[in-house]
């Protein structure tokens, strides 16, 4: 029989590395994860947007969101991750979809982002 799981710190401690190894033009980049814009999923590759230069990374984006810091960056639709240091505004539309700005550009993305971003809820 299982006994009453242990109060306090986790046992194992959560990763969260502060950079990411990214390739481009035969080139190797470390990234630091603070420069990331936003994650775009893209087939079998997850797309890093960094000073707007685009970093493909053999990952899926879940993969790669449970190496984020949640209390930096956010999954605010199932194909996006953004960095929320980086979110200028987000404006709800009648559809139900919230837009980002200073976020992927002009990404639609689903309600209800707010309870997302402060921490509610879990992927969309």
């Amino acid at each position: 029989m299982l006994d009453v799981p242990d109060e306090g710190e986790p046992v194992e401690p959560v990763y969260s590395p502060e950079r990411f190894l990214v390739c481009k033009l035969g080139r190797k980049f470390l990234v630091p994860a603070a420069d990331i814009e936003w994650l775009q999923a893209s087939g079998n590759y997850v797309n890093l947007r960094i000073r707007e230069h685009d970093y493909p990374s053999r990952s899926t984006i879940a993969g790669i969101e449970s190496k984020l810091d949640p209390r930096r960056f956010a999954c605010v639709h199932r194909s996006y991750i953004v960095n929320l240091d980086l979110v200028a505004s987000i404006e709800p539309l009648d559809t139900g979809d919230a837009p980002c700005t200073e976020g992927p550009d002009h990404a639609a993305v689903q309600q209800p982002l707010p309870g997302r971003i402060a921490g509610q809820g879990g992927r969309p």
